[in-house]
Formats: structure tokens, C-alpha cells, sequence
């Protein structure tokens, strides 16, 4: 895997679904990323790619819509299974709101978190259908 400027490919996500060396969080609503939610696209159908996290944006956010302190972003992680010690890439539906996921794993001291721009809008329509976990109906 190549990790360019701390942005990553297709190719880097492919590979990486093969051998599990990164920890990639969606930051999507749960149900887009669960596939039962519509994409606001028209020709792309929810769901995600395999060996990948949910943590919506607005989770990292109070509700003045600040980052949560410190702690809570700890505790955030944590509950979602995301050790801050290993590789960390962000994904969401088009490479903006995983930015909520670099800023916070940065206020925590880690600033190594790659971006897949591409997201989930490019991965959909790129990858082969036994990539594409979804509990939405295939259309």
C-alpha cells in the first residue's frame, strides 16, 4: 500500500481489505453506511466496503455542534473498537465529512490518519458486488 500525503486510493483500499493492516472508519449516518438509508446520489446505493468502522461525523460533535472534549473523543474511539496506536484511514461518501475523523484522532495527539477521498462514492462504483456489504436490497 502507498500512503501519498496521507491520502489513499482505490487500490490502497483494496489492498488493504486483502490484508487488514488498517484500521479505515466510515463516517457516514449508520444507515447509509448499513445500506438501509438512501446516498443522496441517485446512482450510487448505500452500504461499505469489508474491514471497515462506523462512526457517523455528528457523533464527534455536542450539540452546540463543537468537537467533543478530549475525553469523550477518547471514549468515542474506544467504543468503537479504533486503537489511536494503529494506521487510521477515514472514509465517508465523498472524502468531506471524514475530516471530522482526522480532526479529532489530531486533537488526541495522533495526526497520521490517511483520507480516502474517494469514499464510498468511488469505491461503489468501482468495486467488483461481493465487495459491497450492504442489508439494503441490490437493485
Amino acid at each position: 500500500m502507498t500512503q501519498r500525503q496521507n491520502w489513499n486510493s482505490y487500490e490502497d483500499v483494496l489492498e488493504n481489505i486483502k490484508t487488514k493492516k488498517v484500521q479505515v472508519v466510515d463516517s457516514r449516518s449508520a444507515g447509509r453506511f448499513r445500506g438501509t438509508e438512501p446516498e443522496p446520489r441517485e446512482d450510487i446505493l448505500p452500504g461499505h466496503f469489508p474491514e471497515t468502522i462506523n462512526i457517523p461525523f455528528t457523533s464527534f460533535l455536542d450539540s452546540s455542534g463543537k468537537h467533543h472534549s478530549p475525553e469523550n473523543l477518547t471514549r468515542l474511539f474506544q467504543e468503537a473498537g479504533v486503537d489511536l496506536e494503529k494506521p487510521l484511514w477515514a472514509s465517508c461518501g465523498s472524502g468531506v465529512t471524514a475530516c471530522h475523523v482526522i480532526l479529532a484522532a489530531h486533537r488526541l495527539g495522533y495526526s497520521g490518519v490517511g483520507l480516502y477521498d474517494g469514499s464510498w462514492g468511488e469505491f461503489f462504483k468501482r468495486a467488483p458486488p461481493e465487495l459491497i456489504v450492504s442489508e439494503g436490497k441490490k437493485e
